[in-house]
């Protein structure tokens, strides 16, 4: 009996550590304005459908792919970009570390260690949008 409290008393603590780990906020389809450290801007669309489905446009850009899920926390989530397409009018393998700032939108933070190991070499604001994802 004593087992049973304890385990009773325990799993609302399980539960809420999990649940602050989950992806689960950023499922859906984000829209919004990157800005690079030089002063450059260039649309994003993200397509969130689960950690094995996630991908990239960057229309302006002529060129997407998808994100890789390295980590998560509870304040972000870090994912390897691979683009597919327009590789030459993009940076191949930078990190995006994603965190949220309220329901509806979300900062993305691009660092390519090859440029600099500390600092984002740009950054994206992104809303969440009430078009339908397309799958």
């Amino acid at each position: 009996m004593k087992n049973l409290k304890f385990t009773v008393l325990l799993l609302p603590f399980i539960l809420l550590i999990t649940s602050c780990s989950s992806s689960k906020w950023l499922v859906g389809k984000w829209e919004g304005t990157g800005n690079q450290v030089s002063g450059e801007t260039w649309e994003v669309n993200l397509i969130y459908t689960d950690k094995e489905h996630i991908s990239i446009k960057y229309p302006d850009l002529a060129c997407g792919g998808v994100w890789t899920l390295l980590k998560e926390n509870k304040k972000e989530i870090v994912f390897k970009e691979n683009i597919a397409y327009g590789i030459s009018n993009c940076d191949q393998g930078v990190e995006a570390f994603v965190s949220k700032i309220n329901e509806n939108t979300i900062k993305v933070e691009y660092y390519s260690r090859a440029y600099d190991s500390i600092n984002p070499l740009a950054e994206a604001t992104l809303y969440k949008s009430t078009k339908k994802v397309k799958q």
